[in-house]
């Protein structure tokens, strides 16, 4: 599953966050690229609340930490990654934690 589109008018790859979270924090993956996930199984019984979307945020941001290194990203790719961990750590309340750890 890939969550990037190339932007025709200036050629740039843009990213669908909020599609790129929803399936994120539903499903076990594996990250095989920059944007692109093998996705395994639906985790069981996730009840979509504050509490547990936070808790899924700060699990996908561990997983991208420690898939960092085996993976290539360009600064532009790094931009789309700090972007979106900034603009959902900001919602959920974790941007403190995510700028300690240089998530964003």
């Amino acid at each position: 599953m890939t969550f990037e589109f190339a932007n025709y008018k200036d050629g740039n790859i843009s990213v669908n966050h909020s599609l790129m979270f929803s399936v994120l924090k539903k499903h076990n993956y594996k990250q095989i690229a920059p944007f692109s996930f093998s996705v395994d199984s639906v985790k069981s019984d996730q009840v979509c609340n504050y509490r547990n979307n936070q808790e899924s945020l700060r699990n996908i941001a561990i997983q991208w930490q420690q898939d960092f290194a085996d993976l290539s990203y360009s600064y532009h790719e790094l931009a789309i990654w700090s972007d979106f961990f900034t603009i959902y750590g900001k919602k959920y309340g974790l941007l403190r934690e995510f700028h300690e750890n240089a998530i964003c």
